[in-house]
C-alpha cells in the first residue's frame, strides 16, 4: 500500500495571540525548530499596558482607603483589582506575572507568550516586527514522538487488513527518507537529510515496539499449561519486534545512504556481503541454540 507519515493531530499545539500587539521577539527562526515547553516570545501590546495600569491603580487606592470606614469604596476597590487580575489572566499571563507586576508595582508594555509544550515548528505564521490581532496563530508544534501513518487501501486489500495489525517498520522508515530526499534542499547533505528522517521516526518506532512489548508481559509471566502454550508466541513476536527496530534503525539508514545518495565500490560491496554473512551467521546460530 501506498502512504505517508503525517503528525499526529492530537499531539499537535499552537502558540496564538491573546491580545493585539507587535512581536519583539521570537525563537522561531524557520520551521523545523525544535522547541521545548516554556521557550517564549515577546509581544508589546498597549492594551496589556493599560490593563497594567488598572491593576496599578486598584492596589494603590486599596492601600490609601485601608483606614478608611467606608465599607463600600473598600469593597468596590478590591473588586475593581480581582477584575484587572482576572482580565490579565485572560490574556494570558501568569500568575507568576501577575505577582510580580505586584511585588514590582511596575507594568511592563510586553507580555511573554510561553510555548504549551515541547516538538517541532510546523507552520510559522508570523514574523519578528509583525503586528498580530487577537487570535491570530503564531507557530504550530508538533510532537513527534507518535506519528500517524495514513495509507491508502484499495477494496481488493481490504480483506488482508484487521484492527490491531501491526506496520512494517522498515517500510515506515523508508517512506519518511524519501518524502525529505524529495523535499530537501539540492545543496543539502544527503547523509544529513537522510539522519534527520531516521531521527524523526525513530522515536515512535521505538515507542510502539516497547509498547507491543509491555504488552506481552503478562503472557510471559504465565506460567503451567497457560504458559506453555502462549508464552512461546510472546516470545517469538517479541524478538521479532526488537529485530525489525534493529533492522529499521542501523541498517536502512546507511543502506539508504548508499542506494540513493552514491554508487557502490568494490570493497564496499564486499564489507556489505562479509556484514550479511555474518549476520546470518549469528542468526542460524541463536536459531539452532534455541
Amino acid at each position: 500500500m501506498v502512504g505517508k507519515i503525517d503528525f499526529d493531530e492530537t499531539k499537535l499545539a499552537y502558540i496564538t495571540a491573546w491580545v493585539p500587539g507587535r512581536l519583539d521577539c521570537v525563537f522561531v527562526d524557520y520551521t523545523g525548530v525544535p522547541v521545548r515547553k516554556g521557550d517564549h516570545i515577546e509581544l508589546y501590546s498597549p492594551e496589556l499596558l493599560s490593563a497594567q495600569e488598572e491593576l496599578l491603580a486598584g492596589i494603590k487606592a486599596v492601600k490609601e482607603l485601608k483606614d478608611s470606614d467606608v465599607a463600600v469604596v473598600r469593597e468596590s476597590t478590591l473588586n475593581m483589582v480581582k477584575a484587572a487580575c482576572e482580565k490579565l489572566r485572560l490574556w494570558g499571563l501568569e500568575p507568576e506575572q501577575i505577582r510580580a507586576i505586584e511585588t514590582s508595582a511596575k507594568a511592563s508594555d510586553h507580555i511573554t507568550i510561553r510555548a504549551p509544550s515541547g516538538g517541532i515548528v510546523i507552520h510559522k505564521n508570523a514574523q519578528q516586527g509583525m503586528y498580530v490581532k487577537t487570535g491570530d496563530r503564531i507557530y504550530t508544534i508538533a510532537d513527534l514522538n507518535s506519528v500517524w501513518v495514513d495509507l491508502r487501501a484499495y477494496e481488493s486489500d481490504l480483506m488482508w487488513l484487521r484492527y490491531g495489525q501491526k506496520v512494517d517498520m522498515g517500510i515506515v522508515i523508508c517512506e519518511n527518507i524519501l518524502r525529505h530526499l524529495d523535499e530537501a534542499d539540492p545543496s543539502e547533505s544527503r547523509i544529513e537529510v537522510i539522519h534527520r528522517a531516521g531521527v524523526e521516526v525513530g522515536g515512535a518506532v521505538v515507542t510502539a515496539m516497547m509498547t507491543t512489548i509491555v504488552g506481552f508481559l503478562p503472557v510471559l509471566l504465565m506460567t503451567g499449561e497457560r504458559g506453555k502454550l502462549f508464552r512461546p508466541l510472546a516470545y517469538t513476536k517479541s524478538f521479532a519486534l526488537l529485530a525489525a527496530v534493529v533492522v529499521s534503525l542501523t541498517i536502512i539508514p546507511p543502506a539508504a545512504h548508499v542506494l540513493f545518495c552514491g554508487r557502490i565500490s568494490g570493497k564496499l560491496m564486499k564489507r556489505c556481503v562479509h556484514a550479511i554473512v555474518a549476520a546470518v551467521g549469528v542468526v542460524a546460530g541463536v536459531m539452532l541454540a534455541w
